[in-house]
């Protein structure tokens, strides 16, 4: 994925580099960590669901489509740890 915001951009309150750092550095510690999060790791990814939800209507083109993938990324690590712990 290539990040294709402004620096220091804000919708609706929320930084959009932020969101994307923190989700893309949440995602590759799940990729170092085999698959797992710490809990407190997770609530974070849930805030940066949450704030996605809030952005993603007030965006448009290549910036939307960039944050809907930012989001299917976070949903399915979520996923992918539910999963893991019901084994």
């Amino acid at each position: 994925m290539e990040f294709s915001s402004e620096g220091g951009k804000e919708i609706a309150g929320y930084d959009l580099i932020l969101i994307d750092s923190d989700t893309m550095g949440l995602a590759d510690s799940f990729l170092k960590r085999k698959g797992k999060l710490p809990s407190e790791k997770i609530d974070i990814l849930n805030e940066c669901i949450k704030e996605l939800k809030q952005i993603l209507p007030l965006l448009e083109g290549s910036e939307k489509s960039y944050y809907k993938l930012l989001e299917q990324l976070a949903k399915e690590i979520l996923t992918q740890i539910k999963s893991d712990q019901v084994k």
